[in-house]
């Protein structure tokens, strides 16, 4: 029954739970450098079996959106990404799950002929006739009865014999091998539904562009978590060579030829046979601007901005000097002029002027008709709030950053 539970009690059932979900998390890497995404479970009188669906891009997402691995760790999973059977080499992203040839529908259902007759019950009936479980085609192979949707009908069908005197005893006796053949041939366990059947939508052969969407965003994950932890640089130059390559096989980095489509515009999936299919808003959208933030610069860390170049490329800066027009938080055009080597965005409709390669971080923030100019590259959670609430109270922020932009 519901209960009524203190605060402190589900904090030490989620602290209590941590150490068990990492060891899950480092109990599901494979050999090949990859991370299962599905365990399948079997529950026996003796015990449960644990077995594994192929690899899917989402258990890569999930183990590098975990906060278990390392920078290197996190690196070496991307390196294996890119040379498994996921990577789409014509679009430079990954499947959801490795490509696989369907059976047609004649090579459905077809029980391996020693495998039945190796059951003393199927062989007994098929030698009768008797077609209750079993049939032969008229090419001779043997077969499952068609009206047996799953396992449920068929186990009402073994019932049934229990009751009939002449196949009574190895129908008890045999019901288990009967049931685990017919998983055999249909592999119900594993089933995902219509991702493993078809060849469009989330189907075999597609790239699922929102799943693509939230690797860019956990690999981004990673090179800020690198950044802040004082990772080795060579091993936050790894990761922030593959936030770019994972960058690279999105739409906005593609011609139309390669994509199928606008490139600026979101679509569901790319299957293999065509462009991108099911355009709207997908959920890639919002991956896509938490990700392209930190491409500008900033981030957001315990409720305050931190600026940094570190996903910062030399490429957004501009080259010539640009008049630029933006909506203030009160909803009146403005305008700002800017000089090359700038870049301007707004966040929360405040104008943010970004210079990397200035020599050392600071924050000059407009207010109140004044400017108040502050060490580092952290805004404080108080102007920080003011700017997320839209309130008005900080007109505009320069930010100069030490790094140079990656080139």
């Amino acid at each position: 029954e519901p209960r009524r539970a203190a605060l402190r009690e589900l904090a030490d059932v989620l602290r209590a739970a941590i150490p068990w979900l990492d060891h899950a998390v480092r109990a599901a890497r494979r050999s090949d450098g990859l991370y299962h995404a599905y365990n399948l479970a079997r529950f026996t009188e003796d015990g449960v079996e644990v077995d594994h669906l192929y690899p899917m891009l989402e258990g890569q997402v999930a183990a590098l959106s975990s906060g278990l691995l390392t920078p290197e760790e996190a690196a070496d999973v991307l390196d294996a990404l890119y040379e498994s059977p996921l990577y789409r080499e014509d679009q430079r992203s990954f499947l959801l799950y490795p490509d696989r040839e369907l059976p047609g529908f004649l090579e459905r259902n077809r029980v391996p002929e020693e495998a039945a007759l190796a059951i003393p019950l199927l062989r007994g009936m098929l030698g009768a006739g008797d077609v209750r479980i079993v049939l032969r085609d008229a090419d001779g192979r043997i077969r499952f009865r068609a009206d047996f949707r799953s396992a449920a009908p068929l186990r009402e069908a073994l019932a049934a014999l229990r009751a009939d005197p002449r196949w009574a005893e190895p129908a008890a006796a045999d019901e288990r091998a009967v049931l685990d053949l017919y998983e055999s041939v249909f592999h119900h366990h594993a089933f995902t539904g219509r991702s493993g059947g078809m060849y469009g939508y989330e189907g075999l052969g597609c790239i699922y562009w929102h799943m693509v969407s939230k690797l860019l965003l956990a690999v981004g994950e990673n090179v800020e978590r690198a950044r802040r932890d004082g990772a080795p640089p060579a091993v936050l130059a790894r990761l922030v060579d593959r936030y770019f390559d994972v960058r690279s096989g999105l739409s906005a980095e593609k011609t139309p030829g390669e994509y199928g489509a606008f490139p600026t515009d979101p679509y569901s999936h790319t299957p293999g046979h065509a462009g991108a299919q099911q355009p709207g808003m997908t959920g890639q959208v919002k991956e896509e601007i938490i990700a392209r933030l930190a491409e500008l610069g900033a981030t957001i860390e315990g409720g305050r901005l931190v600026f940094d170049a570190t996903l910062l490329r030399e490429r957004e800066l501009l080259r010539a000097p640009t008049r630029w027009a933006y909506i203030d938080v009160h909803g009146r055009e403005r305008t700002l002029d800017l000089a090359p080597g700038e870049l301007a965005f707004t966040l929360a409709q405040t104008p943010i002027v970004v210079r990397p390669g200035r020599g050392e971080n600071r924050i000059r923030v407009h207010a109140g008709g004044g400017v108040d100019t502050v060490a580092g590259s952290e805004l404080d959670a108080g102007r920080s709030a003011a700017i997320f609430a839209r309130t008005g109270a900080v007109e505009r922020l320069d930010v100069e950053l030490a790094a140079a932009p990656q080139r």
